[in-house]
């Protein structure tokens, strides 16, 4: 659900992308608080979780990542006062890094997860893509 209202946000006319924004956070949170809820419950290395997860927590992220540079850029258009504002960075923050410390936890069994995890950081310092070679499952140590 956070992918489609994220793209009806994309698509929604002027003045009325809030609501979509809105729900495609709710939504991320929502998984967010499975995987929190499976760490608690003892399955702290997220046993279960396979590829699909991690391309669901790099998208994830990803989107954080992109809600957050929207919101903080200099030319937002966003109309929230202070607190509004510092309350959803937090929150956006919170789940960019959950949804990092999953990828992490997935990275030590699957390469692909460890991967995913490397372009995320990548991703959060502002490069969406690499110089030189990709890392691929196939070429890492």
């Amino acid at each position: 659900m956070c992918v489609l209202h994220a793209k009806e946000e994309i698509d929604a006319p002027p003045g009325s992308e809030r609501e979509h924004f809105d729900k495609s956070l709710e939504s991320a949170g929502k998984v967010l608080a499975i995987v929190e809820n499976m760490q608690i419950q003892g399955n702290v290395e997220l046993d279960g979780l396979e590829i699909t997860a991690a391309m669901l927590f790099h998208f994830l992220g990803r989107l954080m990542t992109k809600y957050l540079n929207k919101i903080t850029s200099p030319s937002s258009s966003t109309t929230m006062d202070t607190g509004d504002n510092i309350a959803l960075v937090n929150d956006l923050l919170r789940k960019k890094e959950g949804f990092s410390n999953a990828l992490e936890t997935l990275g030590k069994k699957s390469k692909f997860a460890n991967i995913a995890s490397r372009l995320l950081d990548n991703i959060s310092y502002g490069s969406d893509f690499k110089m030189g070679e990709y890392e691929r499952p196939d070429n890492m140590p």
